[in-house]
């Protein structure tokens, strides 16, 4: 079962299938060990061909033919089994290792091996990717399934090491539909397939690294904020207008009857007070909030207060609107940064309890 099958199978919803990576592999750096890989290889293949093929019951052509093209070699002094893997140009750059004793169990890495690969196995153009616990379930596997198995490859996890899956799946740009963990078929291990299955499919879903997607919602919540100083001015802005056009509207509204009562003397005066008391009050408070608002005595017209107004409102919204999508996308990004974190987290379980189930039966054999 392919990933987006198992999490079709265990969510019940649909999952589209296209897959558009935005990524190209970049090898990564090698980084300088204390030791360069060196294998010594043994002139011959007796003591591999008699684990592998008597102890172990993998098909003499099958594991002649890997022998031939140097895929597998006997280690000179110990004589372990060598399950070597290449790099794109062909150079060796590391070896998974397994005893062939009998007696005393082992298996290991060689010493100044590449990470991210895994002893591994391609036919055709290797379109499909099958990861197996260590070498020897691999060839088992190969064997049983060698009819079938057309345009894929089958990779060693050397014990089951995480980063070799992502890495072989972005090196070679293979899609998550198109990946198969290979493991026991007991119910714990089913489970425990479930679980890193969706989790890689999750890891894969946005095409993107964990680095790539922290860095995405960190510049998009930068931009949230830095747009927060335009805002706030604009606010300001509308506010102070929404202040000031009621002022003078009440002014103009009043201010007639403060001229006509200026412009009268003695008892009429006196009538005119009293008979617009109010409106002259009106005058009086508008008169000193006109003072408190525009000191300088420099007062708009109200008609440009309304067109400016109209405007200020139109890029506050257009404003808000922006940093309401820009929200929203760092918050999404943040998500998906989560959830690839989250994933990436149940895959190293996965592979812990792997780890610890290969341990156990080792003991128990």
């Amino acid at each position: 079962m392919s990933f987006v099958d198992a999490v079709e199978a265990l969510t019940g919803e649909h999952i589209d299938r296209t897959y558009t990576p935005s990524l190209t592999y970049e090898p990564k750096p090698v980084q300088q060990t204390a030791r360069e890989l060196s294998l010594a290889e043994a002139d011959n293949a007796r003591r591999v061909f008699a684990y592998l093929c008597k102890t172990r019951g993998l098909d003499y052509d099958m594991v002649s033919a890997l022998v031939r093209d140097g895929s597998i070699a006997q280690e000179e002094k110990t004589g372990n089994v060598l399950f070597k893997y290449y790099d794109t140009v062909g150079k060796i750059i590391g070896a998974e290792k397994v005893g062939t004793s009998t007696d005393h169990k082992f298996k290991g890495i060689a010493t100044g091996s590449a990470a991210g690969h895994g002893f591994e196995v391609v036919r055709g153009l290797g379109e499909k990717a099958f990861f197996f616990e260590s070498a020897i379930d691999m060839l088992s596997y190969l064997q049983m399934h060698d009819k079938e198995l057309t345009d894929c490859r089958l990779v060693s996890l050397m014990g089951v090491k995480p980063n070799i899956v992502l890495d072989t799946m972005l090196r070679n740009n293979i899609s998550p539909e198109n990946v198969y963990l290979c493991s026991d078929n007991d119910t714990a291990d089913r489970e425990n397939m479930k679980a890193a299955s969706k989790a890689l499919n999750e890891m894969n879903a946005s095409n993107s690294t964990l680095e790539e997607l922290e860095s995405a919602a960190h510049r998009a919540f930068a931009e949230f904020m830095v747009k927060s100083t335009p805002s706030n001015a604009l606010t300001h802005r509308r506010d102070e207008i929404q202040e000031q056009i009621p002022v003078i509207e009440k002014y103009n509204k009043y201010v007639k009857y403060h001229r006509e009562c200026s412009s009268l003397e003695g008892r009429k005066k006196k009538k005119y007070e009293s008979d617009f008391c109010y409106e002259l009050d009106q005058y009086r408070e508008a008169y000193q909030e006109m003072k408190r608002l525009f000191p300088d005595g420099n007062v708009p017209k109200l008609k440009d207060l309304r067109t400016e107004l109209d405007t200020v409102k139109q890029q506050y919204a257009d404003l808000s609107a922006e940093r309401k999508a820009l929200k929203k996308e760092a918050d999404r990004l943040s998500r998906l940064a989560q959830q690839k974190r989250d994933s990436q987290r149940t895959l190293a379980r996965y592979m812990q309890n792997e780890q610890a189930a290969k341990r156990k039966k080792s003991q128990l054999e």
